[in-house]
């Protein structure tokens, strides 16, 4: 129609005209997809707007413009989402096809996915095609055919558990100082010996064969694993500067430790480093020091970074840090602080008498679901699922621990939990 103009307003397609008097006029409006492009980790489309509408076939942040990450996205029930192989932190809804990407966020698919990794959260509600997924998924009534992966020293598509359905082609990483694959679990999957030299090594999966593989990366001589919760390690260049970020250290090396201040909880601060087992650390280590050092003993590292409340003053008394220090060999050993007496008089008094205060993920998942009677998770466990494995399933479920880190990374039964966590988890139980 001569001079009409198209045009579009927020959630409305728009087209304006002069109605001629001498004839009817039949308007027909069709649905074109709009495709979907990814610039710097934000939804773009062919106007460069962040937003989208359920005209583009998909919906960011509910249509309110924003350059922050992690959002939410919807996909309409008549669109094709493909994310071209792109990492993302949406929060994905998806009504329609979702495909070739990976979504470090949480996942609710009412559509189809294929060829997706997912890191976190996933529930399904329509159907799985292929994908890679994290050990927290409930893949619904569908229920497909599940291969599970472990990596032990290393992850797959970026996680230490995920479990592969449909034919799928996984990335098996591991960390610094690997020598050599070894294979355990299902007897009929091997490698061959030039994938067992092989880092980072590619496998072609089907989720069809079933079953579970476990591959262990055997280290180098001298080198040992670095577990880090909520910190970094990094070497040290020849004039003892910081260098890169590692995972594993020979024996004898120095290493810079430095809690990641990202990850400090909101109203939060710093308070020590604790070392999981007997491990003591040399070299200058200090506890009580968000940067410090030590010298990486003959055997792997577990430590993580724990917070006190930033109001909470720590009263200077007798025994607050207990310095020991032996002929050649200096050692800080963090002791008993008033904080950490405050959390443990509380759980003394707010768990059930007798109960150990959990010092793990797996000790406080089963003491909140112990405590709640063991009631089923939602999620479609093995037959032969252990109560940790249920009692972490339903914990997660309900909101009470996390399934993933920020960085996609899910969390391990060991990982070590502070007082703080166990008082949250514990009080946040009882409310449900």
């Amino acid at each position: 129609m001569p001079g009409a103009v198209a045009g579009r307003g927020g959630d409305y397609a728009t087209l304006t005209f002069t109605m001629p008097t001498d004839r009817d006029v039949e308007i027909t409006v069709s649905k074109i997809a709009t495709p979907l492009k990814i610039e710097n980790g934000l939804p773009v489309d062919s106007l460069g707007s962040y937003f989208g509408s359920p005209y583009d076939g998909w919906t960011y942040n509910s249509g309110v413009e924003t350059k922050e990450l992690n959002k939410a996205m919807t996909i309409e029930d008549w669109y094709t989402a493909d994310l071209e192989n792109n990492a993302v932190k949406w929060r994905i809804t998806n009504n329609g096809i979702l495909q070739n990407g990976i979504i470090r966020n949480s996942v609710t698919n009412n559509g189809t996915v294929k060829d997706v990794t997912c890191t976190s959260d996933f529930i399904n509600n329509g159907e799985i095609i292929s994908g890679v997924f994290s050990r927290y998924a409930k893949f619904g009534k569908q229920n497909p055919a599940v291969r599970w992966v472990t990596v032990n020293g290393g992850t797959v598509n970026g996680m230490t558990t995920a479990g592969v359905v449909g034919e799928q082609e996984v990335t098996i990483t591991a960390l610094d100082g690997f020598k050599c694959w070894s294979v355990a679990g299902d007897t009929d999957f091997t490698l061959t010996e030039e994938q067992k030299h092989t880092n980072p090594l590619t496998l072609k999966l089907n989720g069809e064969d079933k079953g579970t593989v476990i591959l262990t990366a055997q280290s180098e001589e001298g080198y040992y694993p670095l577990n880090l919760t909520d910190g970094k390690v990094y070497s040290v260049t020849a004039d003892g500067a910081k260098d890169k970020e590692i995972t594993a250290a020979r024996a004898g090396d120095t290493v810079i430790l430095e809690a990641d201040a990202t990850l400090i909880p909101d109203g939060m601060v710093f308070d020590r480093w604790e070392i999981t087992g007997n491990t003591e650390l040399t070299g200058g280590f200090d506890a009580s020091a968000e940067k410090t050092q030590f010298i990486m003993p003959n055997t792997g590292v577990t430590i993580r970074a724990m917070y006190r409340m930033a109001d909470v003053e720590e009263p200077d008394v007798l025994g607050t840090v207990a310095v020991v220090a032996t002929a050649g060999v200096g050692a800080a050993v963090l002791g008993w602080t008033g904080y950490q007496l405050g959390t443990e008089l509380y759980l003394k008094t707010a768990l059930p008498a007798g109960t150990a205060i959990p010092t793990n993920r797996a000790e406080l998942a089963l003491l909140v679901w112990n405590h709640a009677g063991k009631p089923a998770p939602a999620a479609v466990l093995p037959a032969d699922a252990t109560d940790t494995q249920k009692a972490i399933a339903w914990a997660v479920e309900n909101d009470l621990l996390k399934a993933a880190k920020d960085n996609g990374e899910t969390y391990v039964d060991t990982d070590s939990v502070s007082r703080v966590e166990v008082i949250r988890v514990w009080n946040k139980a009882q409310e449900k």
